[in-house]
């Protein structure tokens, strides 16, 4: 049995095709999956329509569950979760640049950046997917409820 992590991040480019990966990661393999998700990612989760989906990769219970930053105390206790040696990785898919250039100076303001340290300290192997890998122009979708 395999336990792990996602942190998701307001990024929209990646966020369809990360879940597809978890999806097919549960169909394939005994695995539990948390996700973590910061006040962006659920807002762009939301907004690309993948947000009631979420509930297909952590269908609820614990280690399954889905933890929205909006639901979390100011020191995001469940960040702390990292130190008990459960998680076998940690995934941050997608990670924007603003979360990349937190995690590198260690500020940790947020659910995802707080994870990010605490699976640091405890050793747990940390893998991230950022937005801007390349230079150039990027294709992504867009979402499915633009606000006008």
């Amino acid at each position: 049995m395999f336990r792990l992590a996602w942190g998701v991040t307001g990024a929209g480019h990646f966020m369809r095709e990360t879940l597809d990966v978890f999806l097919q990661l549960k169909k394939e393999f005994d695995v539990m999956v948390t996700i973590f998700l910061s006040r962006a990612g659920e807002e762009v989760a939301r907004m690309y329509g993948v947000f009631e989906k979420l509930k297909m990769v952590a269908p609820g219970g614990y280690y399954q569950e889905v933890i929205p930053e909006s639901r979390e105390g100011a020191s995001f206790p469940k960040a702390g979760r990292f130190a008990s040696g459960k998680y076998s990785a940690f995934i941050i898919s997608p990670a924007t640049s603003n979360t990349v250039a937190k995690m590198t100076f260690g500020i940790c303001d947020t659910l995802i950046t707080t994870a990010f340290a605490q699976a640091m300290k405890s050793r747990v192997p940390i893998y991230v997917v950022p937005t801007d890998h390349n230079e150039g122009e990027v294709e992504t979708t867009l979402p499915v409820i633009v606000d006008r």
